[in-house]
């Protein structure tokens, strides 16, 4: 049997939405495995699929906002754990959403929390079976947190979102410029080596800055 030239392996194939992938090896018309270059994503599929643009996916492509990708996951987009995630996500990458919640500029995901498929299960593993409503939160446990990630990040109840929310806070500027909010003085002092009287007097206006930190 003679392999088709654009089955051969090798043979690069381009995609409008994916990125390019190469023959791997060709069996016959509908056993034919590729691989992705961008992202390494090996599979099978068929040579008439190939064929036709955006029919082979690569789930670890970052098409999610420019920056994040599914993964093997087989949850839907109205899953609890993809709508967290994408949540997550949105505040962090996505301007629109960021010009109505302007405290989220400067916010980011941990590299590992871009694919879905890793974040789902962080999400089955520590959310409370408990039958109560949880959020996502990134502040509660590190002060001043600007980073989604698993070591940072926390379910917590409505009740608890609304007692932080209560709470005395403060938001600065860092030396990126960025507005942090601040619920914990002492703490977030104490995490980044800052002394409290002098950021309360940059608080109160007293103090044009202290080590890079200025009023918001």
């Amino acid at each position: 049997m003679n392999t088709p030239f654009d089955m051969t392996p090798g043979y690069i194939h381009k995609t409008t939405k994916y990125g390019d992938f190469k023959i791997i090896q060709y069996k016959r018309n509908n056993d034919v495995t590729i691989e992705f270059l961008n992202t390494g994503f090996i599979t099978k599929t068929q040579s008439s699929h190939i064929r036709r643009d955006g029919q082979v996916k690569d789930p670890y492509a970052k098409i999610i906002k420019g920056v994040a990708c599914k993964g093997m996951s087989n949850s839907t987009s109205k899953s609890k754990a993809y709508i967290t995630w994408i949540g997550m996500v949105s505040r962090c990458y996505c301007k629109k959403t960021q010009d109505k919640h302007p405290t989220y500029k400067g916010c980011s995901v941990c590299d590992e929390w871009l694919c879905f498929e890793v974040f789902e299960k962080w999400y089955c593993e520590n959310y409370p079976k408990d039958g109560l409503k949880y959020h996502l939160d990134k502040d509660i446990k590190v002060d001043g947190n600007r980073i989604y990630s698993p070591e940072t990040c926390m379910f917590v109840t409505q009740r608890d979102n609304n007692q932080k929310a209560k709470s005395k806070n403060y938001e600065l500027k860092n030396p990126q410029g960025l507005i942090v909010r601040i619920y914990n003085l002492a703490k977030f002092c104490k995490e980044h080596d800052l002394n409290q009287a002098n950021l309360r007097s940059v608080l109160k206006g007293t103090r044009n800055h202290h080590k890079g930190y200025t009023r918001a």
